[in-house]
Protein backbone atom coordinates (compact mmCIF):
# COMPACT_ATOMS: atom_id res chain seq x y z
CA UNK A 1 0.00 0.00 0.00
CA UNK A 2 1.30 3.49 -0.59
CA UNK A 3 2.71 4.83 2.08
CA UNK A 4 0.48 8.09 1.93
CA UNK A 5 -2.22 6.43 1.47
CA UNK A 6 -1.58 3.76 4.81
CA UNK A 7 -0.89 6.85 7.16
CA UNK A 8 -4.01 8.86 5.43
CA UNK A 9 -6.47 5.39 6.32
CA UNK A 10 -4.97 5.37 9.54
CA UNK A 11 -5.44 8.74 10.82
CA UNK A 12 -9.19 8.44 9.70
CA UNK A 13 -9.54 6.18 11.32
CA UNK A 14 -8.31 7.01 14.87
CA UNK A 15 -10.38 10.04 13.87
CA UNK A 16 -13.44 8.55 13.24
CA UNK A 17 -12.99 5.83 16.51
CA UNK A 18 -12.28 8.99 18.58
CA UNK A 19 -15.02 10.78 17.26
CA UNK A 20 -17.72 7.79 17.91
CA UNK A 21 -16.33 7.47 21.53
CA UNK A 22 -16.87 10.86 22.11
CA UNK A 23 -20.27 11.12 20.71
CA UNK A 24 -21.38 7.98 22.50
CA UNK A 25 -20.13 9.84 25.90
CA UNK A 26 -22.31 12.59 24.86
CA UNK A 27 -25.77 10.41 24.32
CA UNK A 28 -24.99 8.98 27.20
CA UNK A 29 -25.09 12.23 29.56
CA UNK A 30 -27.83 13.73 27.26
CA UNK A 31 -29.79 10.34 27.87
CA UNK A 32 -30.00 11.41 31.78
CA UNK A 33 -30.68 14.45 31.39
CA UNK A 34 -33.63 13.25 28.94
CA UNK A 35 -34.90 10.74 31.70
CA UNK A 36 -35.45 13.14 34.15
CA UNK A 37 -36.75 16.01 32.11
CA UNK A 38 -39.53 14.32 29.52
CA UNK A 39 -43.08 14.28 30.08
CA UNK A 40 -44.32 10.63 29.82
CA UNK A 41 -46.83 9.54 26.75
CA UNK A 42 -49.52 9.25 27.78
CA UNK A 43 -52.02 6.31 25.74
CA UNK A 44 -55.32 6.68 27.41
CA UNK A 45 -57.32 8.24 30.52
CA UNK A 46 -56.69 5.23 33.05
CA UNK A 47 -52.75 6.39 32.19
CA UNK A 48 -52.44 9.38 33.30
CA UNK A 49 -50.86 11.10 35.76
CA UNK A 50 -52.32 13.30 38.32
CA UNK A 51 -52.29 15.71 41.10
CA UNK A 52 -54.98 15.06 43.70
CA UNK A 53 -55.64 16.74 47.03
CA UNK A 54 -55.58 14.57 49.85
CA UNK A 55 -57.28 15.23 53.24
CA UNK A 56 -56.64 12.34 56.38
CA UNK A 57 -57.34 12.22 60.34
CA UNK A 58 -54.05 12.47 62.51
CA UNK A 59 -55.87 12.02 66.19
CA UNK A 60 -58.68 14.35 66.20
CA UNK A 61 -57.74 17.02 63.35
CA UNK A 62 -58.01 16.84 59.57
CA UNK A 63 -54.83 17.11 57.68
CA UNK A 64 -54.67 18.25 54.24
CA UNK A 65 -52.03 17.49 51.45
CA UNK A 66 -51.52 16.05 47.83
CA UNK A 67 -50.48 13.04 45.76
CA UNK A 68 -48.47 13.50 42.39
CA UNK A 69 -49.62 10.41 40.77
CA UNK A 70 -47.41 9.19 37.64
CA UNK A 71 -48.76 8.16 34.41
CA UNK A 72 -49.40 4.09 33.97
CA UNK A 73 -51.96 2.15 35.75
CA UNK A 74 -49.83 -0.34 37.56
CA UNK A 75 -48.91 0.03 40.95
CA UNK A 76 -46.07 2.36 42.38
CA UNK A 77 -43.54 3.48 44.28
CA UNK A 78 -44.27 6.33 46.57
CA UNK A 79 -42.66 8.89 48.55
CA UNK A 80 -43.70 10.72 51.25
CA UNK A 81 -41.86 14.11 51.57
CA UNK A 82 -41.52 15.74 55.06
CA UNK A 83 -40.68 19.52 55.30
CA UNK A 84 -38.47 20.92 58.08
CA UNK A 85 -39.68 23.52 60.58
CA UNK A 86 -41.42 25.83 59.29
CA UNK A 87 -41.51 24.48 56.01
CA UNK A 88 -40.63 27.33 53.49
CA UNK A 89 -38.67 24.66 51.35
CA UNK A 90 -41.14 21.34 50.67
CA UNK A 91 -39.09 19.89 47.62
CA UNK A 92 -42.06 19.75 45.36
CA UNK A 93 -40.10 20.03 42.06
CA UNK A 94 -38.20 17.10 43.32
CA UNK A 95 -41.33 15.09 43.57
CA UNK A 96 -42.10 16.20 40.01
CA UNK A 97 -38.97 14.49 38.70
CA UNK A 98 -39.54 11.61 40.69
CA UNK A 99 -43.55 11.44 39.05
CA UNK A 100 -41.87 11.36 35.47
CA UNK A 101 -39.38 8.79 36.58
CA UNK A 102 -42.60 6.00 37.56
CA UNK A 103 -42.77 7.56 41.17
CA UNK A 104 -45.96 8.52 43.44
CA UNK A 105 -44.76 11.88 45.32
CA UNK A 106 -46.74 12.71 48.36
CA UNK A 107 -46.43 16.13 50.72
CA UNK A 108 -48.41 17.23 53.26
CA UNK A 109 -47.64 20.12 56.16
CA UNK A 110 -47.80 18.60 59.91
CA UNK A 111 -50.69 19.35 62.76
CA UNK A 112 -50.52 22.78 63.74
CA UNK A 113 -48.81 24.04 60.39
CA UNK A 114 -49.51 25.88 57.47
CA UNK A 115 -53.36 26.14 58.60
CA UNK A 116 -53.54 22.69 59.43
CA UNK A 117 -55.48 21.58 62.56
CA UNK A 118 -53.81 20.60 65.80
CA UNK A 119 -50.48 22.02 67.46
CA UNK A 120 -46.90 21.24 66.08
CA UNK A 121 -44.70 19.27 67.86
CA UNK A 122 -42.32 16.16 67.09
CA UNK A 123 -44.47 13.70 68.96
CA UNK A 124 -47.42 15.07 67.07
CA UNK A 125 -45.87 14.78 64.14
CA UNK A 126 -44.74 11.50 64.37
CA UNK A 127 -48.51 10.70 64.88
CA UNK A 128 -49.51 12.53 61.59
CA UNK A 129 -46.73 10.41 59.40
CA UNK A 130 -48.45 7.63 61.05
CA UNK A 131 -51.24 8.19 60.14
CA UNK A 132 -51.09 9.39 56.68
CA UNK A 133 -49.03 5.91 55.76
CA UNK A 134 -52.28 4.15 57.20
CA UNK A 135 -54.48 6.06 54.88
CA UNK A 136 -52.20 6.03 52.08
CA UNK A 137 -52.25 2.09 52.26
CA UNK A 138 -56.24 1.70 52.75
CA UNK A 139 -56.68 4.00 49.42
CA UNK A 140 -53.36 2.27 47.31
CA UNK A 141 -55.36 0.70 44.66
CA UNK A 142 -57.37 4.47 44.01
CA UNK A 143 -53.78 6.20 44.04
CA UNK A 144 -51.80 3.86 42.46
CA UNK A 145 -49.46 2.79 45.35
CA UNK A 146 -47.67 -0.33 46.02
CA UNK A 147 -47.53 -0.75 49.73
CA UNK A 148 -44.36 -2.99 49.68
CA UNK A 149 -42.38 0.41 48.35
CA UNK A 150 -43.36 3.10 50.61
CA UNK A 151 -40.44 5.71 51.33
CA UNK A 152 -40.25 8.45 53.58
CA UNK A 153 -37.79 11.56 52.21
CA UNK A 154 -37.02 14.15 55.06
CA UNK A 155 -35.39 17.22 54.98
CA UNK A 156 -33.65 18.95 58.29
CA UNK A 157 -36.18 18.75 61.01
CA UNK A 158 -38.39 16.29 58.44
CA UNK A 159 -35.10 14.00 57.96
CA UNK A 160 -35.51 13.56 62.08
CA UNK A 161 -38.69 12.80 61.63
CA UNK A 162 -38.37 10.74 58.66
CA UNK A 163 -35.23 8.92 60.82
CA UNK A 164 -37.95 8.43 64.22
CA UNK A 165 -40.66 7.15 62.29
CA UNK A 166 -38.61 4.66 60.91
CA UNK A 167 -39.15 2.77 64.08
CA UNK A 168 -42.42 3.63 64.58
CA UNK A 169 -44.21 2.06 61.43
CA UNK A 170 -43.38 -1.02 60.20
CA UNK A 171 -43.41 -1.75 56.37
CA UNK A 172 -41.39 1.50 55.26
CA UNK A 173 -39.18 0.52 52.38
CA UNK A 174 -36.77 3.18 52.76
CA UNK A 175 -35.47 6.31 54.42
CA UNK A 176 -33.99 9.09 53.19
CA UNK A 177 -32.99 11.97 55.48
CA UNK A 178 -31.41 15.25 53.74
CA UNK A 179 -28.86 17.35 55.73
CA UNK A 180 -30.79 15.92 59.19
CA UNK A 181 -31.04 18.68 62.39
CA UNK A 182 -30.94 16.24 64.84
CA UNK A 183 -32.86 18.21 67.36
CA UNK A 184 -32.08 16.53 70.08
CA UNK A 185 -28.39 16.92 70.37
CA UNK A 186 -28.81 20.78 68.98
CA UNK A 187 -31.14 22.12 70.95
CA UNK A 188 -29.33 20.45 74.38
CA UNK A 189 -25.80 22.12 73.07
CA UNK A 190 -26.99 25.22 72.92
CA UNK A 191 -26.68 27.65 76.26
CA UNK A 192 -29.56 29.02 78.09
CA UNK A 193 -29.45 32.62 76.01
CA UNK A 194 -29.56 30.70 73.04
CA UNK A 195 -32.60 28.69 73.93
CA UNK A 196 -34.14 31.42 75.00
CA UNK A 197 -33.94 33.14 71.66
CA UNK A 198 -34.69 30.24 69.70
CA UNK A 199 -37.94 29.69 71.79
CA UNK A 200 -38.84 33.48 70.94
CA UNK A 201 -38.22 32.64 67.45
CA UNK A 202 -40.53 29.57 67.75
CA UNK A 203 -43.27 31.60 68.64
CA UNK A 204 -42.93 34.34 66.27
CA UNK A 205 -43.63 32.34 63.65
CA UNK A 206 -46.99 33.10 61.80
CA UNK A 207 -47.48 29.66 59.83
CA UNK A 208 -47.45 27.30 62.88
CA UNK A 209 -48.82 26.45 65.86
CA UNK A 210 -47.35 25.32 69.35
CA UNK A 211 -49.05 25.55 72.75
CA UNK A 212 -45.59 27.75 73.62
CA UNK A 213 -41.56 27.90 72.37
CA UNK A 214 -40.97 26.21 75.46
CA UNK A 215 -43.17 23.41 74.82
CA UNK A 216 -41.87 22.59 72.01
CA UNK A 217 -38.59 22.58 72.74
CA UNK A 218 -39.18 20.62 75.95
CA UNK A 219 -40.99 18.11 74.14
CA UNK A 220 -37.67 16.77 71.84
CA UNK A 221 -34.97 17.55 74.95
CA UNK A 222 -36.54 15.89 77.34
CA UNK A 223 -37.29 13.33 75.79
CA UNK A 224 -34.50 10.07 75.04
CA UNK A 225 -36.94 8.59 72.37
CA UNK A 226 -36.16 12.24 70.35
CA UNK A 227 -32.60 10.90 70.14
CA UNK A 228 -32.14 9.77 66.93
CA UNK A 229 -29.66 6.94 67.86
CA UNK A 230 -32.27 3.47 68.16
CA UNK A 231 -33.95 4.80 65.05
CA UNK A 232 -30.76 4.72 63.19
CA UNK A 233 -30.02 1.19 63.22
CA UNK A 234 -33.71 0.68 61.96
CA UNK A 235 -34.40 -0.70 58.36
CA UNK A 236 -32.15 0.94 55.47
CA UNK A 237 -31.25 5.16 55.61
CA UNK A 238 -30.01 6.80 53.28
CA UNK A 239 -28.30 10.23 54.39
CA UNK A 240 -27.52 13.48 51.93
CA UNK A 241 -25.28 16.05 53.74
CA UNK A 242 -24.99 20.17 52.33
CA UNK A 243 -21.44 20.02 53.21
CA UNK A 244 -18.64 17.58 54.87
CA UNK A 245 -18.63 19.14 57.87
CA UNK A 246 -22.59 18.17 59.10
CA UNK A 247 -21.75 14.67 57.68
CA UNK A 248 -18.71 14.69 60.06
CA UNK A 249 -21.09 15.59 62.83
CA UNK A 250 -23.86 13.61 62.27
CA UNK A 251 -20.81 10.12 61.97
CA UNK A 252 -19.21 11.45 65.16
CA UNK A 253 -22.25 11.52 66.96
CA UNK A 254 -24.17 8.14 65.42
CA UNK A 255 -20.33 6.16 64.67
CA UNK A 256 -22.69 3.28 64.09
CA UNK A 257 -23.90 4.56 60.86
CA UNK A 258 -22.27 3.10 57.74
CA UNK A 259 -20.01 5.39 55.38
CA UNK A 260 -21.52 3.49 52.22
CA UNK A 261 -24.97 5.20 53.21
CA UNK A 262 -23.80 8.98 53.33
CA UNK A 263 -23.47 11.35 50.74
CA UNK A 264 -21.95 14.44 50.62
CA UNK A 265 -23.11 16.93 47.76
CA UNK A 266 -21.28 19.98 49.21
CA UNK A 267 -23.80 22.38 48.43
CA UNK A 268 -24.19 26.10 49.42
CA UNK A 269 -26.63 26.11 51.84
CA UNK A 270 -29.00 24.15 53.86
CA UNK A 271 -31.76 24.07 51.15
CA UNK A 272 -29.13 22.85 48.24
CA UNK A 273 -30.25 25.95 46.43
CA UNK A 274 -27.28 25.50 44.11
CA UNK A 275 -27.67 21.53 43.79
CA UNK A 276 -31.41 20.93 43.17
CA UNK A 277 -30.57 18.92 40.19
CA UNK A 278 -27.83 17.06 41.89
CA UNK A 279 -30.37 16.51 44.96
CA UNK A 280 -32.89 15.05 42.61
CA UNK A 281 -30.52 12.80 40.77
CA UNK A 282 -29.04 11.67 44.10
CA UNK A 283 -32.65 10.27 45.68
CA UNK A 284 -33.50 8.73 42.50
CA UNK A 285 -30.26 6.79 43.00
CA UNK A 286 -31.30 6.32 46.33
CA UNK A 287 -34.46 4.73 44.96
CA UNK A 288 -32.86 2.67 42.76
Amino acid sequence: MNRKLFVGTLLIAVLFFSCKQEIKKVKSSSEEIVLLNHDPVVKSKKDMPKSLPILFQSGEHKLVGRILMAHGSNLKPTVIFLHGNPGFEKNEEIGQFLRRQGYNAVFFSYSGTWGNEGVFNYKNSIEDVKSLVIYLKKNAKYFRIDTKQITLCGHSMGADIAILCGKEISGINKIISIDPWDAYHALRSKSKEELNQYISNVEKRPCIKVSSGADFVNGIIEDPEMDLESALSVGENIHIFSNKESEAEFMEKYAGVSKKNLVVLDACDHSFSDKRIELAKTIIKSLQ
